[in-house]
């Protein structure tokens, strides 16, 4: 009977002890779960804050060059290395840290879609000017046609005026959106 007793003791005493280190065990998993949730979104304020200022700075980056392909009528090349000295000075530093912790899956979709078109229209503006500086080398040295380098010119500064017009909207949008 003494045995009997024992073995019922031994058993409650292990399922009790078991069940307090089982909730013991899940609360420590919570509240680890819980610290690294808050670091996640201290983290996402902070890159999100940067690609606000990045995004700033790629407008006032893309204004100035419009400013400086607004003073000509005529593509030139001196005027196409000073463009590629500007679409080359754009910044994407913010934008690729985001993506690469994975918390842009924090963001709400249409923030997030906001965030990557404006990356993705200035990638656009960068490659459109490296390939307008290639087509004006070719348009002068295959045919002399300052025609076409002139409408290439003109493609051009018609997509940074519309690159610029969005980024405003897209920063706009943003900047009200607040990460809580």
């Amino acid at each position: 009977m003494k045995l009997l007793i024992d073995l019922l003791t031994d058993i409650f005493g292990v399922t009790i002890g078991g069940l307090i280190a089982f909730f013991i065990a899940r609360w420590q998993l919570k509240r680890q779960s819980s610290i690294e949730e808050k670091k996640k979104i201290e983290n996402l304020k902070v890159i999100f804050d940067r690609i606000k200022k990045e995004l700033e700075k790629n407008k006032g980056i893309l204004v100035d060059l419009k400013g400086k392909f607004r003073k000509s009528n005529n593509a030139r090349k001196d005027l196409w290395n000073w463009g590629l000295t500007y679409v080359n000075s754009l910044r994407f530093h913010s934008y690729y840290n985001l993506i690469n912790t994975g918390l842009e899956t924090l963001l709400p979709k249409d923030i997030e879609k906001d965030i990557y078109s404006a990356y993705q229209s200035l990638e656009d503006i960068m490659h459109w000017t490296k390939q307008a500086v290639v087509g004006h080398d070719f348009y002068q040295g295959f045919n002399a046609s300052d025609n076409d380098s002139n409408n290439e010119f003109e493609t051009i500064k018609m997509n940074i005026n519309q690159t610029i017009v969005e980024l405003e909207k897209i920063l706009n949008r943003i900047k009200e959106y607040e990460i809580k």
